[in-house]
C-alpha cells in the first residue's frame, strides 16, 4: 500500500473530491483526519473507513476560522504523532454568473476566503509540524476550465490564486523537504442532473470524469512516487482544457 504509516489531514470533506480521496488514502494505508462544516458526510466516510479496518478522526469546523484550524491540527498531531499529508480541499463555487460590477463586496470576500484563506490557515499551522518531522506533502485543489467561464471572476481569481500559492510554497519549503503540488479538476459527473448536463460537453477521452479520477492523482502527489515532484499543477479534465474554443473576432 502506497501510504502505509502516513497521516493525512483533509479539509473540505463535504466536497466530493475530499470524500473520494479519503476513501482511497485509507485503502492505501493512511490514517485519516477529516474536516467539514457538517457531520453527515464525515460520519459516513469515517464509518466506511473503520469498517475496512482503517483509522479516521472527524472534526466539524469552518476551515476559514483560525482558532478552529489551529486547534484541529494540534489535536491531530497529538493523537497520531505526525501529519505527513495535507489535502487542502475546502472551498466552494459560485454559479450565479454575475459580472464584476454586479458582484457584492461581501460575496467577493466570502469566495476568496473559502478558496484561499482556508489553504493559508491549514498550511500555516501544518508546515511547522512537517518541518519538525523532516518533511511532508501538501496538495491544493484548484480548478481547470471553469476559471475561464464568464461571470465567474471571484471564483476564477481565487482558484488561480491557489496555483500561485502552490508555486510559492514549493519554493519556500523545498529545502525543508516539504513538497507542494496542485490538482485542477475539470467537470465531474456526480449525480444524475449533473450527468445529463454533461452531454453537451465535448470530451476527448472515452469517459466522463469521476471523483475517483481526481483522487488517484491526489494520492500520487501524497505518496513517495512523487518524491521528486514539487510546485506542479496537474489538470485532471479528460483533455477538456486543451480543446476550449475561443470565438474569432467578427
Amino acid at each position: 500500500m502506497k501510504l502505509t504509516g502516513k497521516v493525512a489531514l483533509i479539509s473540505g470533506l463535504g466536497n466530493r473530491f475530499g470524500k473520494a480521496a479519503a476513501l482511497l488514502m485509507a485503502k492505501e494505508g493512511a490514517k485519516l483526519a477529516m474536516i467539514a462544516r457538517s457531520t453527515g458526510t464525515l460520519n459516513d466516510v469515517a464509518d466506511q473507513i473503520k469498517a475496512e479496518g482503517g483509522q479516521a478522526l472527524i472534526f466539524e469546523a469552518d476551515s476559514t476560522v483560525s482558532n478552529d484550524v489551529k486547534t484541529i491540527i494540534s489535536d491531530v498531531a497529538s493523537h497520531y504523532g505526525n501529519i505527513h499529508i495535507l489535502l487542502n480541499n475546502a472551498g466552494g463555487s459560485y454559479t450565479k454568473h454575475e459580472k464584476l460590477h454586479e458582484f457584492s463586496e461581501n460575496k467577493w470576500d466570502e469566495i476568496i476566503s473559502n478558496n484561499l484563506k482556508s489553504i493559508f490557515l491549514f498550511s500555516k499551522y501544518c508546515i511547522p509540524i512537517m518541518i519538525e518531522q523532516g518533511g511532508g506533502s501538501i496538495i491544493n485543489v484548484s480548478a481547470a476550465a471553469k476559471t475561464l467561464q464568464d461571470g465567474n471572476c471571484a471564483y476564477a481569481t481565487s482558484k488561480m490564486g491557489v496555483i500561485g500559492l502552490t508555486r510559492n510554497l514549493a519554493r519556500e519549503y523545498s529545502k525543508m523537504n516539504i513538497r507542494v503540488n496542485c490538482v485542477c479538476p475539470g467537470v465531474i459527473r456526480h449525480d444524475a442532473k449533473n450527468y445529463k448536463s454533461l452531454q453537451n460537453i465535448e470530451y476527448r477521452l472515452w469517459k466522463t470524469g469521476q471523483s475517483e479520477d481526481v483522487a488517484q492523482s491526489i494520492c500520487f502527489f501524497a505518496s513517495d512516487a512523487s518524491c521528486w515532484v514539487t510546485g506542479q499543477t496537474l489538470s485532471i479534465d479528460g483533455g477538456e482544457e486543451n480543446f476550449i474554443s475561443i470565438p474569432k473576432p467578427s
